[in-house]
């Protein structure tokens, strides 16, 4: 039987309910807007319920100052055990850890990779969740405490110092225009962007990313005249193609880099960009 543990049970935390259609559905959240609305605290009967039958949970991020550090390297979890403080951690049902810690000043989402992009894990935040302790991975495994105590507080600086190797600066916008085609520069990205966003200048829209918001209102930038987009939390960007699949659920917005995108996405993205914005994207 699945169990909330007492480390998480805070009232300040949420937690989303996760699909049970299928063993491959077992790390997908089951509501829309999770990351925002459809989430619960502890007691909550929605949550209960789905657990009472079996089904997994996950963790949000960034609610209480949440943050998971998401070590699917045994590298990285090494290094947080050496030299940051002792904390309540998980192993996950891949093999991975999931280090749980409190960090007031931290504001977005950090993907830990090496100068050769090799990837090592994030650092999740808010618009992010983790599956919870005890639920059952794809592979069949639990997701297990691998250490009681209690959620140690760090500050954003000391996760920085300490990963610092990790952790890479961002690209400018200007990066994400020479990452994908210029082919696509006349799409109007405008036609395909919902909600509202503040003029910033040199034909720059700022706001809520569409996706899984923002808690500051403004941690999604888009220039209308490059056809370029930025996510401020997760560090990511690109052209019309990124966006348009971002926006229909075909890519995270943190899985967005040079070669995301399939062929089997890209002719996805072609036949939504005709039948849902009226833009036609040349093959």
């Amino acid at each position: 039987m699945i169990v909330i543990p007492h480390q998480l049970r805070k009232s300040e935390f949420r937690f989303i309910r996760i699909a049970m259609d299928g063993i491959s559905a077992r790390k997908r959240p089951l509501d829309a807007d999770w990351q925002n609305t459809n989430n619960f605290k502890y007691f909550e009967g929605d949550l209960i319920s789905q657990i009472d039958k079996g089904g997994n949970y996950g963790v949000c991020c960034g609610y209480g100052n949440l943050a998971v550090i998401d070590a699917d390297s045994a590298l990285i979890a090494a290094i947080v055990k050496a030299k940051l403080p002792r904390t309540f951690t998980i192993r996950t049902g891949s093999g991975g850890h999931h280090f749980y810690y409190l960090v007031p000043d931290l504001d977005k989402k950090i993907v830990l990779k090496d100068k050769e992009k090799n990837h090592y894990g994030e650092i999740q935040w808010q618009g992010s969740q983790v599956i919870g302790p005890g639920s059952i991975h794809p592979s069949n495994n639990r997701y297990i405490i691998i250490d009681n105590s209690e959620i140690a507080t760090v500050t954003k600086t000391q996760i920085e110092e300490v990963l610092k190797n990790y952790i890479q600066r961002e690209q400018s916008m200007e990066h994400y225009q020479r990452n994908e085609s210029a082919n696509y520069q006349f799409i109007d990205v405008r036609k395909v962007l919902t909600g509202q966003y503040t003029a910033k200048g040199n034909n720059e829209l700022q706001g809520k990313h569409p996706i899984h918001g923002s808690s500051t209102g403004g941690n999604f930038c888009v220039n209308v005249e490059k056809g370029i987009w930025h996510c401020f939390r997760c560090g990511t960007g690109g052209g019309p193609v990124t966006l348009i699949a971002m926006l229909n659920g075909l890519i995270r917005c943190d899985e967005v880099k040079p070669g995301c995108i399939t062929p089997e996405i890209y002719n996805k993205v072609i036949q939504i960009a005709k039948d849902k914005y009226n833009i036609i994207i040349e093959e």
